[in-house]
């Protein structure tokens, strides 16, 4: 049996729901039209029961209800589609005064879909993931991963070569939501393609000493992350740059400061600890090789639950 808040389910009630109440036609207004958009949204999320909204909460629903109206778009003509770009961007500002949350998120998710249209939408779009993820509201912020993730579904090189750009930005947040947007999850299985990936590190490189913690932790969660599924290019890479970096491996080499390693050096090796830590603990085969790279201490000692440093007991 079909749950009624199946995928499928939830996109033929965005079809009929169009249809019916007209949504995108010119004698609604917009602040009606954002009204009855929010009004199905809402309407679905109260449907699910409190125990599944976990898994299918508001983001769920309007990801999916965006995905519906892609097609409906598509059968738009390109005055029509240019208007209703802008009329979402505007439900987010609706959304945001007005505190509505579902709509905020279904203006994030249906300004990704615009990414699957053609080459100028892709990127309007992109420019504008770049706006909300320097947001101030956390939420905005952490969705645009939505956004770059089916631009590069669609137009890997050119979603690439536009992130490499972004990761020269001045703002933490702008250059962290490249970063978590290429680890490897599902939805992109290239990235999980040691013979795909190479741009991916070049890009997790040119961020691995970065000041901002902020971004060195979505560094070392990607190299984390990777090592699931490339362990030795993790490894490899990981001595390679501390080769360059001309730092001398010793025992104790976790557990040291700034004052001993000098900041970018330290910022480069908080960065490795974070990214080798699933392999550590998962994979005593590669105690050996984390050792000649972090140190014996880090392999024996290093709590990183607790982010103590390594310190013989």
């Amino acid at each position: 049996m079909v749950s009624s808040h199946s995928k499928q389910q939830i996109l033929q009630r965005v079809f009929t729901y169009w249809e019916v109440q007209q949504i995108w036609q010119e004698e609604h207004s917009f602040v009606q039209t954002a009204q009855l958009i929010n009004t199905f949204l809402d309407n679905e999320y109260e449907t699910i029961p409190p125990q599944e909204r976990i898994g299918k909460g508001r983001f769920f629903i309007s990801k999916i209800a965006a995905n519906g109206c892609i097609n409906i778009l598509k059968g738009l003509n390109r005055t029509k589609k240019e208007k209703i770009y802008l009329d979402t961007l505007s439900l987010l500002d609706y959304g945001e005064v007005h505190d509505l949350p579902s709509l905020i998120y279904f203006a994030i998710t249906l300004i990704a879909e615009f990414t699957q249209i053609d080459q100028k939408f892709h990127q309007k779009a992109l420019e504008q993931a770049k706006i909300w993820a320097d947001h101030e509201k956390w939420e905005i912020r952490e969705s645009v991963e939505y956004i770059i993730r089916l631009a590069l579904a669609s137009k890997r090189e050119y979603t690439l070569t536009t992130l490499k750009e972004w990761i020269s930005s001045s703002s933490p947040n702008i250059r962290r939501i490249v970063v978590e947007s290429l680890r490897p999850f599902a939805n992109l299985k290239w990235l999980r393609d040691p013979a795909k990936n190479d741009e991916v590190f070049s890009i997790l490189y040119h961020l691995r000493k970065d000041a901002s913690s902020y971004v060195r932790t979505s560094v070392g969660n990607n190299l984390k992350d990777l090592s699931k599924y490339m362990p030795e290019i993790v490894l490899q890479t990981s001595n390679s740059w501390i080769n360059e970096a001309k730092i001398n491996v010793t025992q104790d080499l976790a557990s040291k400061g700034v004052k001993e390693l000098g900041r970018d050096n330290y910022n480069l090796i908080w960065t490795i600890k974070h990214g080798l830590r699933w392999l550590k603990r998962h994979h005593p085969e590669y105690r050996s090789h984390i050792g000649s790279i972090l140190g014996e201490n880090y392999v024996n000692f290093f709590d990183e639950k607790r982010n103590r440093l390594a310190k013989p007991k």
